[in-house]
């Protein structure tokens, strides 16, 4: 419950700085709202591991039955393939690992949206370590974190979750008015959560195609001066060159 008070407040808080527009707090977002995500996706997974552990349990159990005495119900459970270490290893390692996870499962997450999200968390990673960002391409950016951040809310939301009476939860019940004993597994409240933010940060499905329109060429223009700056700084006779031997 507590990681769920998390994930609703960066997000809404994160939505606070998009409204602002300006590039110093649409950074602060990127980095808010990647980091939603990836919460999202890891309470999923350890909730989705945490049911394959007892799964596995029961299939050793299976097994010692003999088969002409193994009730023909139990035959899913025998044909089942659990994961290895070293697979469980690598969901947890890396955040792309843990998108192919989450898609590959029924009923987790839209695999419509696994390249998206990997390229925003690319892009979040560029962001982070440069000192320039495009102000469209970020606003963008941090608008389509948001829609995923609610999709994975209400597909994800009700996975793992506990409540602890000696954790505060005040920001929780005074933003949406519901004490958080009673929002444990109160999909009502993530589906109210997820339409208030929508609202307030809404994709624009025009200014989407001319943000990446214009980052696109950005992109295109900033390689040719890279490719002029070179043939001027160097033996290269032409941009073909550099091409040939890059």
């Amino acid at each position: 419950m507590k990681r769920l008070s998390s994930i609703l407040f960066q997000v809404d808080e994160a939505c606070r700085f998009v409204e602002d527009g300006r590039q110093e707090p649409l950074r602060v977002a990127l980095l808010l709202l990647d980091n939603a995500v990836e919460l999202q996706m890891d309470c999923a997974i350890r909730a989705e591991l945490s049911d394959a552990d007892l799964r596995e349990k029961l299939r050793t159990l299976a097994l010692e039955i003999p088969d002409a005495e193994r009730p023909p119900d139990l035959q899913w459970l025998i044909d089942w393939k659990p994961l290895t270490r070293k697979q469980k290893a690598q969901i947890d390692r890396t955040f792309n690992g843990k998108v192919d996870f989450l898609t590959s499962l029924p009923d987790k997450l839209d695999p419509a949206i696994r390249a998206p999200l990997k390229h925003l968390h690319q892009y979040r990673n560029q962001a982070y370590h440069r000192g320039h960002v495009r102000p469209a391409t970020i606003a963008i950016a941090c608008r389509l974190l948001v829609e995923i951040n609610c999709e994975l809310l209400l597909s994800l939301g009700r996975s793992g979750g506990t409540y602890a009476s000696d954790e505060d939860y005040s920001w929780l019940e005074k933003r949406f008015g519901v004490r958080a004993a009673q929002a444990l597994g109160d999909h009502a409240l993530l589906q109210r959560a997820a339409e208030e933010m929508r609202r307030r940060v809404f994709v624009d499905r025009s200014a989407l195609g001319v943000a990446l329109s214009d980052h696109l060429e950005a992109r295109i223009t900033d390689l040719r001066s890279a490719i002029a700056f070179v043939v001027e700084s160097t033996h290269f006779g032409s941009p073909g060159e550099v091409f040939r031997v890059s």
